[in-house]
């Protein structure tokens, strides 16, 4: 009887369940949420929009660049496919939820092209979120989403800076042109440039200055750390082709800082010129001063810097950038928590991190290189260092805790072309061996990568946890902090957290790599005084836009974006079936308990 009792009570608990939680309606029954603002569902209606809020509320096809906008844009998951800019200038803007599709060539009127806008007005704020470009767009400077953004500009006697961010954006299209061209902005004049969750996938080819990401940041003005862009988890994988200046996000910047966190390069590489690096080519130039940060970035392609160079070239590539001008103490390039995979060829120098630079203020710890650096075919020599530098001291530069893969091709710590400098040819060993900068740099097996001993030294001398690795899987350290850190386990490397009471040491390896100095150079193959790099070899400024090519402030808008409330549409359906779930479960638990009595 208790039982029979006991199962009705279920039943009856169960129904009330079923009629107190209403359940969410089918979706024939649900009403759509449209987005804030006016729909835009023509490409009549995209040209008339001017300011204020709006959203695509279907696809369309637009062959007429709306001239000036300022306000929102909520694509609303929409396509717009296009044959011309969408926008001629943006001014204070927000445009986002958006995929950009079609083919954009130039014409004889206009022969710089974007697929987004051609430019911001100065001192607006733009920001770009969630938006899909997959156009192809080709001229002379090209911009996957912007040509320019104009440089901020005094108003009412206080300075506003011109800004622009990337969120969330994917570029998938290819970018063709000759001069200044990258898969986002082809030349930023503007103070401030953000790019976070990036990524590009298109190829960009250019005569002269190609990348993934910006083709040029910085005016030809005195350095400024409130001139900076910062790149954190942008990745390229599209391969970038250009002449001189060529790298994986940034081809060149002047008189600025920049920094590039958590920052990825998968894609090859390629200059025929001058100064190429796997996140960025040539940072600087005569008196024109750079500050750059590249932190936890990976260099995972292969870099080619294909000029075959004589004595007075600083033809340069590197894992991480090919050049940086630092002008002795001023200026400098720090790498923090890097790792290079990548393969470097190289017509002259070469590096896994800094090809050249001419500074001593440089910093590179806590590093890994596990690539390697090779000569191209018909090099007559090549110059494989840690840091290529040719006129100030660069064993002044801080270097601590870094790791190189024995026999990877990197003989110097550093090499100077002129016989005078000669000081700073330092060969690796010998920097090694030097009681001042002994223990700095390790050189050591690709097995003692892959059995977690460099993982393991790396984050202990850095005295916290740098890099990670899936002992068995991962040849070699990641930054990925989802694969396992390594300890000390019962004296021997492992992921598996070890007992407070394990007091066991680390493996003791009898025998460890060192660098070979066979490849060095004897005297006769060592360019003479004659060979000294001159200004006059470096691309000239000659072929930078002026301050003449910037677009005017006329058309500046005057409001500012809409905010947009977000929402959760659904979540009530879910909320209602996890608590059905749950006193299902309460429900069961209690007959079962009256079932055992």
């Amino acid at each position: 009887m208790k039982r029979f009792i006991s199962i009705i009570v279920a039943i009856a608990m169960v129904a009330t369940l079923f009629t107190i939680l209403p359940f969410s309606a089918s979706a024939d029954e649900s009403t759509e949420v449209k987005p804030e603002g006016i729909a835009v569902k023509t490409a009549e209606e995209f040209a008339a929009m001017t300011s204020g809020t709006y959203y695509l509320d279907a696809d369309i096809t637009v062959s007429v660049t709306n001239a000036t906008f300022s306000g929102t844009l909520n694509g609303n998951g929409h396509t717009i496919t296009t044959s011309v800019p969408l926008f001629s200038i943006l001014g204070d803007a927000t445009v986002k939820n958006l995929t950009i599709a079609g083919d954009l060539t130039k014409t004889e009127e206009r022969n710089w092209t974007a697929a987004l806008s051609m430019t911001i007005a100065s001192t607006a704020t733009v920001t770009v979120e969630n938006v899909k470009n997959n156009a192809n767009v080709s001229g002379d400077r090209v911009g996957g989403y912007f040509v320019t953004a104009n440089a901020g500009a005094v108003v009412d006697g206080t300075y506003r800076p011109t800004t622009l961010r990337f969120i969330g954006c994917e570029r998938n299209g290819t970018s063709k042109g000759t001069e200044l061209v990258s898969g986002y902005v082809a030349y930023m004049y503007g103070d401030v440039l953000e790019m976070t969750d990036c990524k590009n996938t298109g190829n960009v080819t250019s005569d002269n200055y190609a990348a993934g990401f910006v083709a040029r940041f910085g005016l030809d003005a005195e350095y400024s750390s409130e001139r900076k862009a910062v790149f954190t988890n942008c990745v390229n994988i599209g391969e970038i082709n250009g002449f001189s200046y060529v790298g994986g996000i940034v081809a060149h910047s002047r008189s600025s800082y920049l920094k590039f966190d958590s920052c990825l390069n998968e894609g090859k590489i390629i200059a025929t010129g001058n100064s190429v690096g796997g996140i960025a080519g040539n940072l600087g130039a005569k008196e024109k001063l750079v500050i750059a940060d590249f932190v936890r970035c990976v260099n995972k392609g292969e870099i080619n810097m294909l000029h075959i160079g004589t004595g007075k070239d600083t033809y340069s590539a590197g894992g991480m950038v090919g050049y940086i001008y630092g002008n002795g103490e001023n200026g400098r390039g720090l790498i923090d928590s890097c790792i290079n995979l990548g393969t470097i060829n190289t017509g002259w120098f070469g590096s896994q991190f800094i090809g050249y630079c001419n500074s001593k203020a440089n910093v590179l710890k806590n590093s890994i290189a596990a690539g390697s650096i090779k000569a191209i075919e018909f090099a007559t020599k090549t110059f494989g260092c840690v840091i290529g530098c040719s006129s100030h001291d660069v064993t002044d530069c801080e270097v601590k805790n870094v790791f190189f893969v024995e026999n990877d091709g990197t003989v110097y710590y550093s090499y100077a072309l002129k016989s005078s400098n000669s000081a700073n040819r330092v060969t690796l060993s010998d920097y090694m061996s030097n009681e001042n900068t002994k223990g700095n740099i390790t050189v050591v097996r690709s097995d003692e990568l892959a059995s977690g001993r460099v993982a393991y030294r790396l984050n202990k001398a850095a005295g916290e946890t740098v890099v990670y690795q899936n002992l068995g899987s991962d040849i070699v350290p990641v930054l990925d902090n989802t694969h396992g850190i390594v300890y000390i386990n019962q004296g021997a490397y492992s992921n598996v957290v070890p007992d407070p009471d394990d007091k066991s040491t680390e493996p003791v390896d009898e025998t460890s790599a060192q660098p070979s100095d066979s490849d060095e150079p004897n005297d006769t193959d060592k360019p003479n005084d004659t060979d000294k790099p001159t200004d006059t070899d470096k691309p000239t400024d000659t072929d930078k836009p002026t301050d003449t090519d910037k677009p005017t402030d006329t058309d500046k808008p005057a409001t500012k974006p809409a905010v947009d409330e977000g929402g959760c549409n659904g979540c009530g359906g879910f909320a209602a079936a996890a608590q059905v779930v749950a006193l299902l479960v309460g429900v069961v638990g209690v007959a079962l308990v009256v079932k055992r009595k």
